[in-house]
């Protein structure tokens, strides 16, 4: 059967409600949408393999789409047709870890009005941070209310933290993305009270809140864990030090640790150079796509005092050494080990790619440029105030 045509009958089972049957019980109708979900995924990593031409692609992404809403809407139903059962919390725990937008909207709405004391809702507290931007009001309140209402530590640590990294994430909007980036995610928000979330409060303010949220997680809940297996204490550690010492406009700290073939060396080495430093893998599509734009920086800037600098966080350190062969990397990387890493922790790293460049005398001049234009201009203005003196 090919590949669309498998996916629209599949939709046509899940949109019917799979195996789960109108008047199955809360728990049976819950336990059928989680397994039309996970044949759909098996399903799915093997279409998506066969789907090579760009059209096959794309009727396959709105196959995807069209699923996973119609899998949303059932486990709305369910969780609003039996308020009090618990199925209700874990479909609408499923629709923060899997859903589009609307339904991860009402998702939102019905756990802030239903569930703020549940046990065994700190998946939803992590999962605020992949509706950051789509639900940023909705998922702010939430997690502000769990934080005053709920009497479960697990839960009450997950939320601090994930409302510490909320409102980081908005200091950091506003202060690094140029005033077009701002105005155009702005316009992504749908409601007034998505909206003000972003321009109600100054930066300063949002990174005094998210510092003091930190220092609370380490103070109370440092043994919880994330979704890892990394501890929250440690984590807020490393995202104070990001805070208070990894600003514009302050000294680098040292990176210390081996390359590629196990060669120590640190970033002080690359003193009186500009750095463009970033925090990659070849696990992160993203980061790979930054490759050729990254290479073709290192051939243009060649002879020049400039360096790209990369800690890759790959779990195995062959596949960096790989890429380094292969030609896809042709500058000097750090191997961390995984994403949660002792390099990406200690710098407070929270997603792939992060890029930092760095001028000549180590001080961290800009934040959140991933490539393009605004990368180059960068620069080539630090390099412009390089003098023959101060280069190595």
């Amino acid at each position: 059967m090919g590949v669309v045509l498998t996916s629209l009958v599949l939709f046509g089972q899940v949109a019917a409600g799979g195996g789960g049957g109108q008047g199955a019980t809360p728990a049976g109708r819950y336990r059928a949408l989680v397994k039309d979900w996970e044949a759909y995924s098996e399903r799915a990593t093997k279409e998506a393999a066969e789907a090579t031409t760009d059209e096959a692609k794309r009727r396959f992404s709105e196959e995807n789409v069209r699923v996973t809403h119609a899998l949303g809407v059932r486990a709305l139903e369910l969780a609003r047709a039996y308020p009090n059962d618990p199925a209700a919390r874990d479909a609408l725990l499923w629709v923060t870890r899997h859903g589009y937008r609307p339904e991860t909207t009402g998702a939102w709405k019905l756990l802030t009005a239903g569930y703020l004391d549940s046990k065994g809702i700190e998946q939803a507290c992590r999962d605020t941070r992949r509706d950051v931007a789509s639900n940023p009001a909705l998922a702010e309140r939430f997690l502000r209310g769990v934080i005053d209402k709920n009497p479960h530590r697990e839960v009450k640590g997950q939320a601090c933290f994930a409302l510490a990294v909320l409102l980081n994430f908005r200091a950091e909007a506003l202060r690094v993305w140029p005033p077009d980036d701002l105005a155009h995610f702005k316009s992504l928000l749908k409601t007034p009270e998505d909206r003000a979330v972003y321009r109600d409060r100054t930066a300063d303010d949002l990174a005094r809140e998210a510092e003091g949220l930190y220092e609370r997680v380490v103070a109370e809940f440092a043994d919880l864990k994330d979704f890892r297996g990394r501890a929250l204490g440690e984590r807020s550690k490393g995202e104070l030090n990001e805070l208070r010492n990894l600003a514009v406009g302050k000294v680098a700290p040292e990176i210390e640790g081996e390359d590629a073939d196990g060669r120590a060396f640190k970033l002080s080495d690359y003193r009186g150079k500009v750095v463009v430093l970033t925090f990659s893998g070849n696990w992160c599509g993203p980061c790979r796509a930054m490759y050729p734009e990254e290479r073709a920086l290192v051939e243009r800037l060649k002879g020049k005092p400039f360096a790209l600098l990369s800690v890759n966080t790959d779990a195995d350190r062959e596949t960096l050494k790989k890429s380094v062969a292969s030609g896809d990397v042709t500058w000097r990387c750090w191997w961390d080990g995984e994403p949660g890493g002792p390099i990406c922790t200690r710098w407070g790293i929270e997603g792939f790619p992060t890029v930092h460049v760095i001028d000549h005398r180590g001080v961290i001049r800009f934040k959140g440029i991933e490539g393009g234009d605004r990368l180059k201009a960068a620069v080539d203005s630090l390099l412009a105030d390089v003098k023959p003196a101060d280069a190595p």
